[in-house]
């Protein structure tokens, strides 16, 4: 066979098949029956969070620590969950433009009526005249495609009166239409939903960002929260140690020392009623920050945040390269702008390659039965025809130079985030190594300072030392132990901050992109 007239048969073939699976999709659509997985024409594409799937939602909190916080914010926290449904909204817009351009139409009706008059001088007689009345009907069902491809298949009633003849038939027919070569038809459907298609862009980054967003306000609160607690408890320790002083004989015979100490016990009680302050303050924002409706405090997991888990360790062993290369791995918000720069790419192609609209028209028609004058002429009709379009240069040249903006706007957004996120790991690595040292630092100094108040209490029981010795190094041993629980809760957040900037968020909740697909069928 000739080239043309291969890539004709495999063109139609193509068409076929892909209005009989649209056929078969409508009858099972109807009728309620399921398609077998053999008979589909193609499997489903996997869906793909952030593909706007709705997440289960729970009001009733469960328990919590660090890890179980990322789903619990994912699923429940309200900027997020808004943002989830934005995304769908703008996707379903995407998908019904996309649709009204390569949609199935199950019915379609057909009409036309005409009215012919003829003068011929050869017929006997005065009038010369002749009428002919014809009238027209077909019903049928048509299948476009986003590249322009289009099959109709129906049947039809033809008729005729008159003059010259009377008589009816009927038949069945198909047309069919689809590119040859290259089509500028889907350059063309591209451009035409470039504002969709943006909407949507920027809903998948608005969803990433709030994403990650709430997860490390949530985990960050939930870490200053657990630092709170432990001041508490510290605190409370302090004012039983200065209780038990108290009740010694030492204190109980110097009324300027008792008051001494009660003195200290009304300054931690005020701590202490301060502090007990901020922990209600900070479980409401986590609260606020999942997006419960209730967290009571025997919810939360009281880790010790002196700890340091095998996640932590692996950021501080970790390099700043290797950090960087999972980061652009894991990176959401990288993905959605290299799928737009891939479809922007393909825009580019398209309009570079499509300089002509060049379709092919296939029709059969085959008569099926008549009467009267048209009863012998039961037959069939195939015809062919090419229809051919030069696009306007200048307009060619206009999408080029769009698409290669767009190109380099993708581009310069990608390293720009690229180098964003770099930045914030190198500035969040550092930060954390810095701090890690202070707490092993002020982790020796607590030691050093407990063990200094034990001996300055013993020496002071013993009578070889003052009370204000006694207080003194009670004062440094709470001020060392509040160091330790601020220098621990910026410790975490910053490993929450580093989780967030190489995307382990993503990767824990499985969240990905599907690559750029620029047609649909």
């Amino acid at each position: 066979m000739r080239p043309l007239a291969i890539h004709t048969w495999l063109q139609v073939s193509k068409c076929l098949r892909r209005f009989c699976g649209s056929v078969l999709a409508a009858a099972c659509l109807v009728t309620g029956t399921r398609i077998p997985a053999e008979t589909a024409s193609r499997p489903p594409a996997a869906a793909k969070a952030p593909a706007g799937a709705d997440r289960p939602t729970s009001t009733a909190a469960p328990r919590l620590n660090a890890q179980s916080i990322i789903q619990a914010t994912f699923e429940n926290n309200a900027d997020v969950t808004a943002a989830r449904h934005q995304l769908e909204e703008k996707e379903y817009a995407f998908k019904e433009f996309e649709r009204n351009l390569s949609q199935f139409t199950p019915l379609m009706a057909r009409t036309s009526a005409g009215r012919e008059l003829r003068h011929d001088l050869s017929l006997p007689g005065h009038s010369h005249r002749l009428t002919q009345h014809d009238y027209q009907a077909q019903m049928g069902m048509q299948k476009e495609f986003f590249d322009g491809s289009s099959i109709f298949l129906g049947i039809g009633h033809r008729g005729l009166d008159g003059d010259v003849g009377n008589g009816a038939s009927n038949y069945v027919l198909t047309d069919l239409r689809f590119p040859l070569f290259s089509s500028n038809t889907t350059l063309t459907r591209i451009t035409q939903r470039t504002y969709q298609e943006n909407e949507m862009y920027d809903a998948r980054l608005e969803y990433v960002d709030a994403i990650r967003q709430a997860i490390n306000e949530a985990q960050c609160t939930y870490y200053w929260l657990l630092a709170d607690l432990a001041i508490v408890e510290d605190i409370k320790q302090s004012i039983a140690a200065y209780k038990e002083l108290l009740g010694t004989p030492n204190v109980a015979r110097n009324e300027a020392e008792k008051r001494q100490i009660e003195d200290q016990l009304k300054s931690l009680q005020s701590d202490l009623i301060r502090y007990d302050g901020y922990v209600a303050w900070q479980l409401v924002s986590l609260q606020s920050d999942i997006g419960f409706e209730s967290l009571p405090l025997e919810r939360i997991d009281r880790i010790d945040l002196a700890r340091i888990d095998e996640h932590a360790h692996a950021y501080l062993n970790a390099s700043i390269e290797s950090l960087a290369e999972e980061a652009d791995l894991n990176d959401i918000e990288i993905q959605v702008l290299q799928n737009a720069m891939t479809n922007a790419v393909e825009k580019k192609r398209l309009a570079q390659k499509g300089k002509w609209d060049t379709f092919l028209d296939l029709h059969g028609q085959a008569d099926v039965g008549g009467r009267e004058d048209m009863e012998a002429v039961d037959g069939y009709r195939v015809s062919v025809g090419l229809s051919v379009k030069l696009i306007d240069s200048n307009l060619r040249s206009l999408t080029i130079k769009k698409s290669e903006a767009e190109i380099e706007k993708y581009r310069a957004r990608i390293s720009g985030r690229k180098l964003e996120t770099h930045l914030e790991i190198d500035r969040a690595w550092a930060d954390a190594r810095s701090h890690y040292n202070q707490f092993v630092s002020i982790q020796e100094n607590l030691a050093t300072r407990r063990a200094v108040f034990d001996q300055k209490r013993q020496a002071y029981l013993d009578g070889t030392d003052t009370i204000d010795n006694v207080i003194l190094a009670r004062k440094n041993l709470l001020e060392s132990q509040n160091d330790l629980m601020e220098i621990l809760g910026n410790f975490h957040r910053i490993i929450s901050d580093l989780d967030t900037s190489c995307g382990y968020f993503y990767k824990k909740l499985g969240i990905s992109i599907e690559p750029a697909r620029m047609t649909t069928e």
